[in-house]
């Protein structure tokens, strides 16, 4: 932020050289022979916006005369005096405990024999608490550990119309350090390679372009997920599948979305249900269901249940499905200890509503 105040400042010097001529013919103007003296003004003021507080910056007058500024608010209520005396080339005021609102402040110079300039208006924002109650973390998707050990976090949308500029991540790494990455708001997401555990994130936002202070969002904790492997799993049960081989319901499972799970076509209907055994058990935390690639005879409604014995049940949720899209669609559940989990399709329609197809399944492990 300070680099960015820098290189506005800079251009401010840069705008103020090839204005001094200018201003000190507007000041000739106000020099009445024998009548009232108005002393030059200062040159090229700019208001940057802030947390409960506004930074003025303005270049010095070329009065030589001049030795202080008043800078003026509520109406002439309240002022500042700022001594221009070391003849500085650039001004800097910064006003604290601001309301946050609209605020107009008004400048004015001093010369020696007490003679005021004609004043220069300016018009400024001030941002706080009101602000910050209007501003929300970017949409966390998901963030899955890989076999290497690297977590990707994949992001939603960021409240740009807003101000958000760009989201943290705080973890602790391989060295047991608490470290921070940033995301940009144009990134959908991030991989960390040295990561440990204790995932968070936060977003800051910057109210305005001239806005000197950023606001953040409150921490949120990231649910990091591991996804199963699936070349232990094994369909114990199903309700029919057409034939096997390329309908075969083990194909629900085989990590490809583009061979399918396809129920007896005109011998059956809903709903339908697939026993899957994981292997082992695992704190399940996430499941991500995909139609076949480009097949929209799957469902409309589902239920998940997990087990850790195949005889009692514990039911996750009912769940809608997108049988219009390819996409992976992701279910997160309450992570539970299971070694079964059970997919039961209770609607469908599609070409024909009678049959059901699916694609794969993946299951991920809360860790």
């Amino acid at each position: 932020m300070k680099k960015h105040i820098s290189y506005i400042l800079i251009g401010i010097l840069s705008f103020g050289l090839f204005a001094c001529q200018d201003q000190t013919e507007v000041y000739e103007e106000f020099v009445i022979p024998g009548g009232k003296s108005y002393p030059g003004q200062v040159i090229a003021p700019m208001v940057f916006s802030g947390k409960n507080r506004v930074l003025i910056v303005a270049k010095a007058p070329v009065d030589p005369l001049v030795t202080e500024m008043r800078v003026y608010r509520n109406y002439y209520k309240d002022s500042i005096v700022v001594s221009l005396e070391e003849k500085k080339e650039l001004i800097e005021l910064e006003i604290n405990g601001l309301e946050e609102e609209n605020h107009t402040f008004a400048i004015k110079t001093i010369d020696a024999n007490g003679n005021k300039s004609v004043p220069r208006f300016l018009f400024g924002s001030v941002y706080g608490d009101n602000y910050k109650k209007r501003i929300s973390n970017r949409t966390f998707v998901k963030a899955v550990v890989n076999d290497e050990g690297a977590l990707k976090v994949d992001f939603g949308d960021a409240d740009i119309s807003n101000g958000a500029i760009e989201s943290w991540v705080n973890y602790v790494n391989n060295e047991d350090q608490e470290v921070v990455t940033k995301v940009s708001v144009q990134e959908e997401s991030v991989t960390i390679t040295d990561f440990k555990s204790s995932a968070k994130y936060l977003t800051r936002f910057l109210p305005a372009a001239n806005c000197i202070d950023t606001f953040s969002t409150d921490f949120a904790n990231i649910s990091v997920l591991k996804k199963i492997e699936n070349a232990e799993w094994e369909v114990i049960d199903y309700s029919t599948q057409h034939s096997d081989g390329e309908n075969a319901a083990a194909n629900f499972i085989d990590g490809d979305n583009g061979t399918r799970w396809h129920s007896k076509a005109g011998g059956s209907d809903y709903p339908h249900h697939i026993t899957v055994d994981l292997g082992k058990s695992y704190n399940v935390a996430q499941f991500e269901l995909f139609r076949m690639k480009g097949d929209d005879r799957g469902p409309d409604k589902f239920e998940l249940f997990v087990s850790t014995d195949a005889e009692n049940w514990t039911k996750l949720g009912a769940f809608d499905f997108n049988r219009k899209t390819d996409d992976g669609q992701l279910y997160s559940v309450t992570p539970t200890n299971a070694r079964y989990f059970k997919y039961v399709a209770t609607e469908g329609g599609g070409s024909k509503p009678d049959r059901h197809v699916m694609g794969d399944v993946s299951v991920y492990e809360a860790i």
